[in-house]
């Protein structure tokens, strides 16, 4: 169905860091400044008028606009989830994050990409205070989310222990109750999500992957029953930039929100286990909508 790999990178700031509210859309155009450096042969041309964009990493992930289906723009192959504190963090040495990445379909293949463009965008440092001297990183180690085999120690990457599991062999969740936390914000349409809601932004989202980068097959719908019995809400509007879009912020929320299920068939169940993989929602791209149980 959808081939997914997954890992943690461990970050290390090299110098004193006051990193920004929200780390989404700043990591994510780190990425695009570098990777398009490693790859490109001329800056001046516009990726549409490039003979070779379809083997680009640098064209799947930030300027291809047409899906293989329907008429969003795709899914972006690979995801860097970053943190979210809700506030601005500073260290004055040795701060250290944890920072989730995904692939889907075969791009796991350009772990050394990713990798060696985080680690020449660590030198010039994320965020406007890089402009300062600060915000300087390294990334010293990968692990398998999967297997939790060492990926990469600083020196050496050993791809071939980067684990990959089928969407569709994720283990259902069997609860009467669950407390779903949003550990990054979340940008749907209506806060707190109700259940059936929740699950259908996770079947969404997952279509979409699943037609781009997995077998296109049909995902199935689901039955649940259920209520919300408790939350905590809080409202955050997120700065963004895109050369692909005029949107200025995204209005969004984290919070743990509390679950009873009075029904839930196996695909529900299934899809409760995908949305904490692949997350839940629009804007995944710039890691938004990801989820942990607490």
């Amino acid at each position: 169905m959808l081939p997914t790999s997954k890992l943690q990178l461990k970050i290390r700031f090299t110098t004193p860091a006051k990193l920004p509210y929200w780390m989404g859309s700043a990591f994510r155009g780190l990425f695009g400044n570098e990777v398009r450096k490693i790859l490109c042969n001329d800056l001046n041309r516009r990726c549409s008028g490039c003979d070779t964009k379809e083997d680009c990493l640098f064209y799947y992930m930030y300027e291809r606009k047409v899906a293989t289906r329907g008429h969003a723009p795709p899914q972006k192959p690979i995801i860097l989830v970053p943190p979210f504190f809700g506030k601005k963090m500073n260290f004055k040495e040795d701060g250290k994050l944890d920072v989730d990445l995904l692939f889907f379909g075969d791009f796991k293949k350009y772990l050394p990409h990713v990798l060696l463009g985080l680690r020449l965008g660590g030198q010039q440092g994320i965020g406007s205070m890089r402009y300062y001297g600060q915000n300087r990183f390294l990334v010293e180690s990968a692990v398998c989310q999967f297997s939790g085999n060492d990926v990469y120690d600083g020196d050496r990457i050993k791809l071939d222990s980067l684990k990959t599991i089928d969407a569709s062999d994720i283990s259902p969740l069997d609860e009467d109750k669950i407390k779903i936390g949003f550990r990054t914000p979340f940008t749907g349409n209506e806060y707190p999500p109700p259940l059936d809601y929740l699950l259908a932004l996770a079947r969404y989202r997952l279509i979409h992957f699943v037609n781009e980068y997995g077998n296109g097959e049909r995902i199935s719908k689901f039955e649940v029953d259920g209520k919300i019995v408790n939350y905590s809400n809080h409202y955050h509007k997120l700065e963004r930039r895109s050369r692909r879009s005029d949107k200025t912020h995204f209005d969004s929320y984290t919070g743990v929100v509390e679950y009873e299920i009075e029904e839930i068939d196996d695909v529900g169940k299934w899809l409760l286990g995908v949305a904490l993989t692949t997350g839940v929602g629009p804007d995944s791209s710039f890691g938004c909508g990801f989820l942990q149980v607490m």
